[in-house]
């Protein structure tokens, strides 16, 4: 039986606790035994291993103290936080007014809170471990080193809230539509074979062959030999395609089958190894440079003293060390990565008792149950997405479209769900956009800093993963039901119409929220050949928007408009026969669009979307 979400989220801490326990130690004493052995005089004693033994045990709990912190501020997505003087503002409106605090204060003062304990936790965390990896003889040596790491820790903390580091970041997943399983594919194990793969990649390149492409972290696949030159180049070809991308892949080629197999976590450690030994060499050498300057304005308690012999070995002891915290700290991040956005499977085991009655429910559990944007949620849209774009979970797919119809609504319920309220909060923000020609004169001498428009709609576009996994999960499932759909669930419920009008509606905000003219276009201006002849400004455009085109809220509305519009156009080519066809009947719009009025825009706006989409036209 599949665990709940909560117990999912804890047990995931807990083994990233338990390795990032195995690194800390592991690079404790190899920075003990191999760089810091040749500065230091070792001392055999019961009392020196006692102080061995407890430098071992507080540089392991100050790694834990870290690594808890990390988790705790982690989250799916980038939270809205209160600044500095927003604080201060509802403090002195706390203090004197007395007035209740607004619940989006609150919640933006408590991000900030936990924003200030991880900074402070890792200046603990970093006088701890710098102290324990460097030394421990004397009051005034611990002194001093304990005040350096604590304002290194201090400097790595502002450093992850600031590059937002704490959000986790999920596998990137592109699909096609592929075709049917027929031949594996094994791992290639030596460098001859790995040669003889780029080569054959080439080959496939010149051979022109086609193929579809699922692309995914932390997944590997299994390539053996193929039964015909062309499954091969195909293979081969699609394999190195990630190589040169430099991503770690995993590719389904059509007329190919590829097992998807979780990469273990050594796998995933050692490709993150490289980049946190680069990452830890800069922030080590940015920290001691700025150690180096503050120590001139310190007072000379602080200061180191000695020869100058003594001076530059305990310089070289304090880099040495430090660069292993900071290393220990980029290996947490990344093992936290690594183990919290692993996909989980919501599904009993195949073959169980479970499996054959009710297989979607410990799915549908953590859709429906799970907290709102929580990672239990998020782990449960990547599961469904994964389950409704690819060949490899068929029997779950299959559970989908049961005969009674009530988990097929369930299950597009929960996606539309989100893409509904993202539509209807960019609504909102653009009722108070309609202006007339004078107001949009005066809006464009405006600077994007002037307009709350960004500050104000950037937290929805904020759930932009989930919003792609929501939009591509129904439309590939929506396809789907085309060949698996036996007992006609999803015309018969309705869903159909459902998803594409919602799924429209939604662009249309977002292309709305871009600044793009989505009125109805007059049909006397469609030249022939649905050529759309080009008009002078006739009207008032539908919004206007008043940001940097390269801003990055512009690159996430993009992004969210190609996965909208790509999810409409997998329907669109699945069913383009059906709906050409009602189309010269006059039954278009009763079988693919909802008569209600749509979270935004207007049902004739959605008919003609619709239409745009069936012509290929809509861009």
């Amino acid at each position: 039986m599949s665990p709940p979400p909560e117990l999912v989220s804890k047990n995931r801490f807990l083994g990233f606790l338990i390795w990032q326990t195995f690194t800390s130690t592991t690079i404790y004493f190899l920075t003990k035994l191999f760089l810091l052995a040749f500065f230091t005089t070792p001392k055999f004693s019961p009392s020196q291993l006692c102080f061995s033994l407890l430098k071992f045990f507080t540089f392991t709990f100050s790694n834990l103290l870290f690594s808890s912190s990390l988790s705790i501020l982690s989250s799916p997505q980038s939270l809205p936080y209160a600044s500095p003087l927003q604080l201060a503002a509802g403090l002195v409106r706390f203090a004197f007014v007395s007035s209740p605090a607004e619940p989006e204060f609150r919640r933006r003062a408590l991000v900030s809170a936990r924003f200030v304990v991880f900074v402070v936790v890792s200046g603990i965390s970093g006088a701890l471990s710098v102290v324990c990896l460097c030394g421990f003889d004397g009051f005034e040596l611990i002194a001093r080193l304990g005040f350096r790491g604590f304002v290194f820790g201090v400097l790595y903390g502002l450093f992850d809230v600031y590059k937002k580091r704490w959000v986790l970041e999920f596998p990137i997943i592109q699909y096609l539509n592929w075709i049917v399983i027929e031949n594996e594919i094994w791992v290639l194990d030596n460098v001859e074979d790995q040669c003889n793969c780029i080569l054959d990649a080439f080959i496939g390149l010149l051979l022109k062959m086609d193929f579809g492409v699922l692309m995914m972290r932390r997944t590997y696949v299994r390539i053996r030999a193929l039964d015909n030159v062309e499954d091969q180049c195909n293979c081969v070809l699609d394999f190195c395609f990630g190589l040169l991308l430099k991503m770690d892949c995993v590719f389904l080629m059509r007329k190919t089958c590829v097992r998807i197999v979780t990469r273990p976590l050594f796998y995933s450690f050692k490709m993150g190894l490289p980049l946190a030994i680069k990452r830890a060499l800069k922030l080590s050498n940015v920290a001691y440079l700025f150690l180096a300057v503050l120590q001139v304005f310190l007072p000379e308690q602080f200061k180191s003293g000695g020869t100058m012999g003594q001076f530059i070995t305990e310089q070289i002891i304090l880099y040495i060390g430090s660069f292993s915290v900071v290393f220990c700290w980029e290996l947490s991040h990344h093992l936290h990565q690594v183990l919290h956005t692993k996909r989980f499977l919501f599904a009993p085991p195949k073959g169980s008792a479970a499996a054959e009655t009710n297989p979607s429910e410990p799915l549908l559990a953590a859709l429906e149950e799970s907290i709102p944007d929580s990672l239990p949620q998020y782990l449960a849209y990547l599961d469904l997405c994964m389950v409704c774009e690819n060949n490899v979970d068929t029997w779950r797919r299959a559970a989908f479209f049961e005969e009674t119809g009530e988990t097929y609504k369930r299950v597009v319920a929960a996606c539309l769900r989100p893409l509904e309220q993202l539509a209807s909060n960019l609504s909102e923000g653009l009722e108070g956009c309609f202006v007339d020609k004078a107001h949009q004169l005066s809006n464009q001498l405006q600077s994007p800093t002037d307009s709350q428009w960004d500050s104000r709609h950037c937290e929805p576009l904020n759930n932009f993963q989930k919003y792609a996994w929501c939009a591509r999960a129904v439309a590939s499932l929506t396809a789907w039901s085309h060949e698996e759909d036996r007992f006609g669930v999803a015309q018969l419920t309705g869903s159909n119409a459902a998803v594409t009008s919602t799924l429209i509606s939604s662009l249309l905000a977002v292309e709305a929220f871009m600044g793009k003219k989505t009125s109805l276009q007059p049909q006397h201006l469609m030249g022939p050949a649905a050529i759309k002849w080009n008009t002078p400004n006739i009207g008032r455009r539908d919004a206007v928007t008043t940001k940097k085109q390269g801003g990055p809220l512009h690159a996430k509305a993009y992004a969210m408009a190609d996965v909208l519009r790509t999810s409409v156009y997998s329907i669109v080519s699945t069913f383009h026969d059906e709906m050409f066809t009602s189309t010269k009947a006059g039954l278009l719009e009763k079988d693919w669009v909802l008569k209600s009025k749509p979270l935004f825009g207007t049902y004739e706006l959605l008919v003609q979307k619709l239409h745009h989409f069936l012509d290929f036209r809509a861009n």
